[in-house]
């Protein structure tokens, strides 16, 4: 009988460490916040400045030679803060974009889409192809300044025009 307990107890002991250390093993993941060595998959640029949290920005190169920046503007604080200025820097040649208006508002607690309805827009006069990266300095009135690395993309992408 004693046997018979100790049988059953280091069968429950066997099984407790296999328990505990599967949580350890499956642990493992390669999610959204996964530490690599690799480069984001998407061409988007997500960052953080301050209270205001820039999303899914790319640089949109039009068939006419203009660049559009595509991002939206979140503002999680509790006052209005707003983009004054955008360079832009191609072929070591820093270019300042034209902002209309002159200064976009970003309304406290909401997401700002730009270019958008209310026709805010971000554009500067460079002749970049689609598929490279560019240096984009953004200045916020409270925020401050925060530099982004933007993937120019196609106006026949999905953050540009028709697809046709």
């Amino acid at each position: 009988m004693a046997q018979r307990r100790v049988g059953i107890r280091a069968r429950l002991v066997v099984a407790a460490a296999a328990l505990v250390s599967a949580g350890s093993v499956t642990a493992c993941s390669n999610g959204v916040e996964a530490g690599t060595l690799d480069p984001p998959s998407g061409t988007a640029v997500r960052e953080d400045v301050g209270e205001l949290a820039v999303r899914n920005a790319v640089i949109v190169a039009g068939e006419d030679g203009t660049l559009t920046v595509s991002l939206t503007v979140v503002n999680t604080g509790s006052t209005e803060d707003s983009l004054t200025d955008v360079e832009i820097t191609a072929d070591l040649e820093p270019a300042t974009a034209v902002l209309s208006p002159g200064t976009i508002a970003l309304p406290p607690r909401m997401a700002t889409v730009i270019p958008g309805e209310g026709e805010s827009t971000i554009e500067v006069d460079l002749d970049v192809a689609p598929g490279g990266y560019l240096p984009v300095t953004m200045q916020f009135e409270n925020a401050g300044s925060v530099d982004l690395s933007l993937a120019v993309v196609s106006e026949a992408s999905s953050y540009g025009g028709d697809p046709g």
